[in-house]
């Protein structure tokens, strides 16, 4: 069922965000979702984008990549933090681009949205944050996922064990 513009808005709007206020939004509802994210508000903005995310598919992927753009860095973190959501064909171009944003909330959500499936830009990207971001956290950050995925690879058992 299509929840209209008002629907989105009164549910994405509470006061409190719970996991319940995103239940029941669907592929069906990612056009409206779209016209939230052009609201003043960066916060509803945001919870749009993340709503969008959660729902994943193409379409979703499509417009998260046009709010990775976004002016308002609220709204390209809650995509960085969305982007974990949608499969890595989809998401590995998207999160190249956010882990060079100039924000670094938005590279530190993008960073974590990394994983073992990401293709190698990606996590060579972040490999280059682990010695050169300009933020101490950030940087710091990058080294502990690095020396995760290197720990999970040193743990791996022999082929044919």
């Amino acid at each position: 069922m299509t929840l209209s513009l008002k629907e989105l808005h009164d549910r994405l709007g509470a006061i409190e965000p719970t996991e319940e206020m995103y239940a029941g939004i669907g592929e069906e509802d990612v056009s409206a979702l779209e016209q939230l994210l052009n609201f003043e508000e960066p916060w509803l903005a945001a919870r749009a984008a993340y709503a969008i995310g959660r729902v994943g598919g193409a379409k979703a992927a499509e417009v998260l990549g046009r709010a990775a753009q976004d002016r308002r860095p609220e709204v390209r973190i809650a995509v960085a933090g969305s982007v974990a959501c949608l499969p890595p064909e989809g998401s590995d171009a998207l999160l190249s681009g956010l882990l060079g944003d100039s924000d670094g909330g938005v590279r530190k959500f993008a960073m974590r949205a990394v994983s073992d499936d990401s293709g190698a830009e990606a996590r060579g990207r972040v490999e280059r944050m682990a010695e050169e971001d300009p933020l101490p956290l950030v940087r710091e950050e990058a080294r502990e996922r690095v020396a995760q995925w290197n720990g999970s690879r040193g743990r791996q058992a022999p082929s044919g064990q």
